[in-house]
């Protein structure tokens, strides 16, 4: 095995954090993303919705494609 220095198991260790915290900003953005899109999904189903079946349609669409990405994204990180 390869004796690290102190500075590159610094540099090693940030790198991990860095990719821990980029992994957590992922999963916090994709749960809001999904938490607007459920709002608006049930809104586009109230009886006074204003918009077309088409924008309503377009929410349902991005919600299950954000819930998708969110699922990948678990599978990804309980596979490592």
């Amino acid at each position: 095995m390869q004796n690290l220095t102190e500075r590159e198991k610094i540099l090693s260790i940030t790198k991990l954090g860095n990719r821990a915290s980029k992994e957590l900003d992922i999963v916090q953005l994709l749960a809001k993303a999904e938490g607007n899109l459920q709002f608006l999904a049930e809104v586009s189903n109230s009886s006074n919705w204003q918009g077309s079946i088409t924008q309503g349609q377009a929410i349902l669409d991005a919600l299950n494609f954000v819930q998708q990405a969110a699922n990948l994204h678990t599978e990804l990180r309980n596979s490592k």
